[in-house]
């Protein structure tokens, strides 16, 4: 520029200088031409006006013709019907330039070529705004790279579209940490096909990352979890779930705690119904449990106390026999009631007592009369035991008998005592 200036001086100054002396008169006098004061006034303003603000208002061009016909790319222009631009090109206007740009913002872009269309509205390669300290690469296509300690979105380095408020990817670099822009989940036909295996995105439903594996949608589970309720698929705390049984759900993605009663497993019997009384057994295929009647279970006990010296005939009257008290004869009297099916039903009895010895008898009560055990009774102080069955009848019930005549010279009214056990099959 400074040659421009001292090439422009020069021309100036010869131009003047034969202009004054083809008409100067040097004797100052009325010759009709410039005195040697006038030229020295011209040569004096010409000095003025380089020095004073010029304003240019048509594209000011610097360029090397024989350059630009050989095809390379060279000169200056000062550009001023788009924008306010200094370009670096052929500057012929019609061909490839790099120009820089000022003003609200710093932009760096192109003349009639790929970079910039020509229009003031056109392709941007780089842009920074100083005065919300973002700044973009090709802020008019789809990518927006915003950095700085106080940018409208985040003190970061960012990277999203032009057209949201928010980053769709962020970097803090002074926290070190990353930040991925929460979204509803894609439509499935986002993650279907392998060259879209890898995609990453953080579902706002759930709060969760969740990627592409080609085929569909993954959560990013946490592998390192040491608790069973911080895996993804179990219930989330074991707040009111004491007792509870863990079961996979209807779904079948999950497990979850439930009431699980016996009858409620699948190798077990649906109800209880008709199984009174019955045991558990394991079924002849080895696969499950089940409720069945096996050998005699006791299942009623009856305890009495009377005076004996009052008749208790029956005290206990069974579906099959019936059961009493001979007060005059001190003694247990049995009456049958239904008959086995084959065989008889026999009491086989022994007794022991103070004042005399241990007696054993085996009595058949076959008639529906009622037939005495011992016909010498059973006195006072004296204990007996006898159990009461069919020999050949397995559906017949059995009676534990066992009856306590206390001493008489204890003063109490209940002075004879029977325990009574039924065992049916």
């Amino acid at each position: 520029m400074k040659r421009f200036h001292q090439w422009l001086i020069g021309i100036s100054l010869i131009g003047m200088l034969a202009s004054g002396i083809a008409s100067a008169s040097f004797s100052g006098g009325g010759g009709g031409g410039l005195s040697i004061t006038e030229i020295i006034a011209g040569i004096t303003g010409i000095f003025a006006k380089l020095d004073a603000t010029n304003t240019f208002v048509k594209d000011q061009k610097i360029n090397d013709p024989d350059a630009l016909a050989g095809g390379t790319f060279s000169g200056i222009r000062l550009q001023t019907t788009e924008r306010a631009s200094y370009c670096l090109g052929p500057s012929d206007g019609s061909t490839r330039e790099f120009c820089l740009s000022g003003g609200s913002t710093v932009m760096l872009h192109g003349s009639n070529g790929d970079l910039y269309d020509g229009s003031s509205t056109g392709n941007v390669t780089f842009q920074s705004d100083s005065s919300t300290n973002r700044h973009w690469f090709t802020p008019t296509g789809s990518m927006v790279v915003a950095g700085g300690q106080q940018p409208p979105i985040g003190s970061a380095f960012m990277v999203g579209s032009n057209v949201n408020t928010v980053a769709t990817f962020l970097v803090d670099t002074t926290n070190d940490w990353t930040k991925h822009l929460p979204i509803s989940a894609p439509a499935a036909s986002e993650c279907d096909s392998a060259d879209e295996k890898g995609r990453l995105y953080y579902d706002s439903t759930v709060d969760i990352f969740k990627y592409c594996n080609g085929t569909a949608w993954e959560e990013v589970t946490d592998g390192n979890t040491t608790t069973f309720t911080g895996l993804t698929d179990t219930p989330a705390n074991y707040t009111g779930s004491g007792g509870k049984t863990l079961k996979v759900n209807s779904a079948a993605d999950a497990v979850e705690f439930v009431d699980v009663g016996f009858t409620s497993l699948p190798d077990t019997p649906a109800n209880y119904t008709g199984a009174a009384e019955k045991a558990l057994k394991v079924n002849a295929a080895g696969n499950a449990v089940e409720f069945v009647s096996v050998g005699n279970v006791a299942v009623e006990n009856y305890h009495y106390a009377f005076d004996a010296s009052n008749d208790q005939r029956p005290f206990y009257t069974g579906t099959t026999i019936s059961i009493g008290w001979d007060a005059p004869g001190n003694d247990i009297e049995i009456t049958r009631t239904v008959a086995p099916s084959s065989g008889d039903v026999s009491a086989v009895c022994q007794k022991w007592g103070t004042f005399t010895a241990s007696a054993y008898q085996e009595t058949d009560i076959n008639s529906g009369s009622a037939t005495d055990i011992f016909s010498a009774g059973l006195p006072s102080c004296e204990r007996m035991e006898c159990t009461i069955s069919s020999e050949e009848d397995a559906t017949y019930p059995t009676f534990n008998l066992i009856v306590h005549h206390t001493c008489d010279s204890i003063p109490i009214s209940a002075n004879a005592v029977v325990q009574l056990k039924v065992l049916r099959p």
